[in-house]
C-alpha cells in the first residue's frame, strides 16, 4: 500500500544532494589548510579546528561516503563513516592521538568519482545535507549566500547549476532579479537559527488554521509524550523546525514529507500559540 512515505531520494534530489556535497567540499577545501594524500594530489586531508561549522560540515560528507576521515593529517588508514562512528563513540577525548580529527577534501576526478558513488540517499538525509550546507556557505568562504527572507541570494556565478537544483526541488524559486528562498527551506532555516520569529510576519495568518493546528499538536502529545521535548522547553526556532517537518495536519509523520502543510509565517504562530497551550507564554 502506498502510504505517501518516501524512503529514497528522488532523482532530482540525488543530484542536488550531490550538488549540495560538491559545493561543501570545494568551500571547506577554500577555508581550511591540508596536506596533500602521499599517493593522490587530487586528495588532502583537513582538520576541521574544532569549528562547530566545519566539523558538521566534513562529518556530513563523511556520511555521504564524498569523504573519509583519519587519525593522520596524510589521511593513514582513513576510516568510513561507520568505522569513524565505531571509534568515536569508544574514544571521548577529541585530541587523542588516536581520534580521528582529519578529513579528506577531493578535487578532479577523485570528487566525481566519489560523488558518482552516491546512490540510494534515505530521505531523512536531505534536510540534513541542506542544512549543513546554508550554516557553512552563508557563513564562510568566498560568494557567502544570503539567508534573509524576501531579499535575493543569488545573481549568478560558479553555484548556478546548484542553485538552479534547489529550484527544481522548490527551495528556491527564479523571479526577474534573481532567486529567492522559499518556505520550503524554513525548516532547514530554522534549524540553524537563520530564520526565527522576527524573520516571520504574522499579520496575514489565518489564526483559525494556526489555533486548530496548535491544539491538534496540543491534543497530539497525550498520545506521544515523547515529541513534548522537540517542541516544548527549547527554542522557538527548533520547534518550528521540528512542526514544519513532521506534523501532516493530522499526527506526526513516520518520515518527513516533501512539502510542509504551513508556510514559515503560520509554523511559527503555531509554535507560539502551542506554547500558550503548554502555559509556557
Amino acid at each position: 500500500m502506498n502510504t505517501g512515505y518516501v524512503n529514497i531520494v528522488t532523482d532530482d534530489e540525488l543530484t542536488l544532494i550531490k550538488l549540495l556535497a560538491r559545493s561543501m567540499n570545494n568551500r571547506l577545501g577554500y577555508i581550511l589548510m591540508g596536506l596533500k594524500h602521499p599517493d593522490n594530489p587530487e586528495i588532502k586531508y583537513v582538520h576541521h579546528e574544532f569549528n562547530a561549522t566545519f566539523w558538521s560540515a566534513v562529518e556530513m560528507l563523511l556520511e555521504l561516503g564524498v569523504s573519509s576521515a583519519s587519525c593522520s593529517d596524510t589521511g593513514l588508514n582513513p576510516l568510513t563513516f561507520q568505522e569513524y562512528n565505531n571509534v568515536t563513540n569508544q574514544i571521548k577525548t577529541y585530541t587523542a592521538d588516536d581520534y580521528p580529527q582529519y578529513f579528506s577534501i577531493s578535487s578532479g576526478e577523485a570528487l566525481e568519482e566519489r560523488l558518482a558513488n552516491v546512490q540510494a540517499v534515505e530521505f531523512r538525509l536531505l534536510s540534513k545535507v541542506i542544512e549543513e550546507f546554508l550554516d557553512l556557505s552563508t557563513s564562510y568562504g568566498p560568494m557567502k549566500f544570503r539567508c534573509e527572507r524576501d531579499m535575493v541570494f543569488f545573481y549568478e556565478g560558479d553555484d548556478l547549476e546548484l542553485i538552479q537544483s534547489m529550484s527544481v526541488n522548490g527551495y528556491a524559486k527564479k523571479e526577474d532579479n534573481g532567486y529567492f528562498w522559499t518556505d520550503k527551506i524554513a525548516p532547514m532555516m530554522a534549524q540553524k537559527w537563520l530564520w526565527g520569529e522576527k524573520d516571520a510576519n504574522l499579520s496575514l495568518i489565518d489564526q483559525s488554521f494556526v489555533e486548530f493546528q496548535a491544539s491538534s499538536i496540543y491534543d497530539s502529545l497525550s498520545k506521544d509524550p515523547s515529541k513534548i521535548y522537540d517542541v516544548s522547553g527549547c527554542s522557538i526556532c527548533f520547534a518550528t523546525a521540528f512542526i514544519m517537518k513532521y506534523w501532516n495536519g493530522d499526527d506526526w509523520k513516520e518520515r518527513v514529507l516533501s512539502d510542509p502543510i504551513m508556510t514559515f509565517d503560520e509554523g511559527i504562530a503555531i509554535t507560539l500559540e502551542l506554547r500558550k497551550l503548554l502555559g509556557e507564554d
